[in-house]
């Protein structure tokens, strides 16, 4: 029984984990991350910030998702997670000191099969979010 336990809280962690580091789509087109976001129970959003770039916001249950591309035709070069609540900061905090390296204690260092991404903890007057991206040549 205690194995069965085991292999169920592993399965579980495993599916939110894909959940949470998906959510980045680092180098996804626009388009493919309006595919994985059509259900209507997402909530999304596109336009152009102030710099003038294109971007794709989307809101989840646990944050507000926001992709950012150099063009409506560009891959995905950075993402913005605002999370909801405090505790769904909290989440993500301990998501990321559980899967991936943790470089300080605001950044965290994401690998996969053909490199890796940079996630840090930014903070500004009004929020907390975190920032995904790719370091140059990557």
């Amino acid at each position: 029984m205690k194995k069965m336990k085991k292999i169920y809280v592993f399965i579980m962690f495993f599916f939110v984990f894909l959940n949470c580091s998906g959510q980045a789509m680092l180098g996804s087109m626009p388009s493919e991350i309006r595919k994985r976001f059509d259900d209507p129970e997402f909530h999304l959003e596109s336009g152009y910030d102030e710099d003038g770039e294109y971007y794709l916001a989307v809101l989840t249950e646990r944050a507000i998702v926001t992709y950012f591309f150099k063009g409506v035709n560009k891959p995905c070069y950075l993402t913005a997670i605002y999370p909801v609540t405090q505790g769904d900061l909290s989440f993500y905090v301990e998501l990321y000191n559980k899967t991936c390296v943790i470089m300080s204690s605001t950044s965290w260092r994401k690998y996969f099969n053909k490199g890796f991404a940079n996630i840090s903890l930014a903070f500004d007057d009004e929020n907390s979010y975190f920032l995904w991206s790719l370091p140059s040549g990557n």
